[in-house]
C-alpha cells in the first residue's frame, strides 16, 4: 500500500514537473504576438485625448497617442481605433506567434478628407522652356522640357506616404492590391543627442526608386478613389499597371514604361533642374547656387565669385540640421514656391544614367551632406533598389 502511494506521488510529481515545463513555454508564448501603434490627428500632430482601441471586439482605452496590445492568440484580427468626433480606423490582418506589428494610425474628423487637402497634394505649375541652361557651369542648354507640368510643393511626407500606402496595401483591394519592398521611415535622426523631435510631417525616407514609382501609381489610383478626378497610372509593364516593388518584381519595375498619361510620376532629372532654376522664363538661377538663392554660390572650392550667405535660409544641410530631417516647408521656397529643393532629403528622379541600366538619378542636397551637394545642377545616382536615410522623393504630373 505504501509502495502504491509512493508510486502515485511519483507520478503526480512527474506531472507537476512536466506542467512546470509547459508553463515555462506558455510564458514565452505570452510574449508572442504584439500590436502597437502611434495615433495622429488629421493635422499631423500626435493625438491628444482618449482613444478606444479594439481587437476583435475587445476594447481598451488609452489616454495618450501610443498603444500596445499583448496577451492574445495569433490569427486573423480586426483592429479598430476610435475617438469622439473622428472616423473609425479599421485594419484587418493576420498576425503570427511572436510577431510584432506596428501601425501609424491617422484619425480623420468625421467631416474631413483622409488627406491634407481636397486636391490631395499642394502643387505648383512649372512652365516649360524652349531652352534653359544646365550643368554647374551654365554653359550647356536643354530644350527637352518644353511643356508645362505640375510639381509637388513639398517632398512626400511620411504622413502622406503612409496614408496612400495603407490604402493601397489593404486586402480589401483584392487583385488591385499593392506590395512594397520597403515600408518607409519617418524621416531620420542620426545622432541620439539631436534636439529634433520627429513627427509625421518629416519627409519619408528609406524608400527605393522602385518603391517610389509604384507609390506614384498608388497615389494616382487613390486620387481617383477620393473622387478628385480621373487620372491614369503612368508606370506599366507588358500593358499592366505596376503595383509591386518587391525584389520578385524587380524586372518589371526596372523596365517600366512611363506612359504619356496624366497620372503622378517621378520627375525626370531635367524637369527637376528646370523647376530648381526657374525664375521668370528668361532669368535662371545659376547651377552652383541653392535653388531660390541668388546671393551667391555654395561650392566651397570656388573662389572666383561670392559664396552665399543665405544658404541656411533655403536648405537643411550638415551644418544646420542637427543630423536630422525636418518637417517639410520650414525653409524659404524657390522662385516657383517649391520648398526644400536645396536640402532636407535628396530626391529620386525617373531617368537612368547612360550605360547604367540599374541606376537612377537623384537630385538635391540633404541634411547629412555639405554645401557642395546643395548645388541645384549637381546630379547623383544609385541603384534602383537601394534605400537611404537621407533620400526621399516628390511627385509630378503632366498638365
Amino acid at each position: 500500500m505504501n509502495v502504491v502511494k509512493w508510486r502515485g506521488c511519483w507520478i503526480v510529481l512527474c506531472v507537476v514537473l512536466a506542467l512546470s515545463g509547459c508553463m515555462g513555454n506558455i510564458e514565452v508564448d505570452e510574449k508572442g504576438p504584439i500590436i502597437s501603434g502611434m495615433v495622429y490627428d488629421d493635422e499631423g500632430h500626435l493625438f491628444a485625448g482618449d482613444v478606444i482601441v479594439s481587437l476583435n471586439g475587445e476594447s481598451t482605452i488609452f489616454s495618450n497617442s501610443e498603444f500596445v496590445l499583448r496577451g492574445f492568440a495569433p490569427g486573423r484580427k480586426e483592429l479598430r481605433v476610435e475617438a469622439n468626433g473622428y472616423k473609425t480606423y479599421t485594419k484587418n490582418f493576420a498576425i503570427y506567434a511572436e510577431e510584432h506589428l506596428d501601425y501609424v494610425v491617422y484619425l480623420v474628423k468625421e467631416n474631413g478628407y483622409p488627406l491634407d487637402s481636397p486636391s490631395l497634394i499642394d502643387e505648383v505649375l512649372v512652365p516649360g522652356a524652349d531652352r534653359f541652361p544646365i550643368g554647374t557651369k551654365d554653359d550647356s542648354y536643354s530644350s527637352e522640357v518644353n511643356y508645362p507640368f505640375y510639381m509637388a510643393k513639398y517632398e512626400v511626407t511620411y504622413k502622406l506616404w503612409r496614408q496612400v500606402y495603407d490604402w493601397a496595401t489593404s486586402e480589401a483591394r483584392g487583385t488591385g492590391r499593392y506590395y512594397f519592398q520597403n515600408v518607409g521611415s519617418l524621416g531620420s535622426v542620426r545622432v541620439e543627442s539631436s534636439p529634433i523631435i520627429k513627427n509625421n510631417l518629416h519627409p519619408v525616407t528609406d524608400v527605393s526608386w522602385r518603391d517610389a514609382i509604384v507609390w506614384c501609381n498608388a497615389l494616382t489610383e487613390f486620387y481617383n478613389y477620393l473622387g478628385h478626378g480621373t487620372l491614369e497610372c503612368v508606370y506599366t509593364y507588358g500593358g499592366e499597371v505596376i503595383r509591386d516593388s518587391r525584389d520578385s518584381n524587380s524586372l518589371a519595375c526596372n523596365r517600366a514604361v512611363a506612359g504619356q498619361t496624366n497620372g503622378y510620376r517621378l520627375p525626370t532629372s531635367l524637369e527637376w533642374e528646370l523647376a530648381a532654376r526657374y525664375q521668370d522664363g528668361e532669368e535662371w538661377t545659376p547651377g552652383k547656387h541653392v535653388s531660390g538663392d541668388l546671393s551667391g554660390h555654395c561650392d566651397p572650392y570656388d573662389f572666383s565669385s561670392a559664396f552665399s550667405w543665405l544658404i541656411g535660409d533655403y536648405a537643411w544641410y550638415d551644418e544646420n540640421s542637427f543630423s536630422s530631417t525636418h518637417p517639410v516647408g520650414e525653409k524659404l521656397p524657390n522662385h516657383l514656391g517649391i520648398y526644400d529643393m536645396g536640402g532636407n532629403v535628396s530626391e529620386w528622379c525617373y531617368d537612368t544614367p547612360p550605360n547604367r541600366s540599374l541606376d537612377r538619378f537623384y537630385r538635391g542636397g540633404s541634411f547629412s551632406l555639405g554645401t557642395l551637394h546643395l548645388q541645384l545642377a549637381r546630379t547623383l545616382e544609385d541603384w534602383s533598389s537601394d534605400i537611404s536615410a537621407s533620400r526621399g522623393f516628390r511627385p509630378v504630373r503632366t498638365k
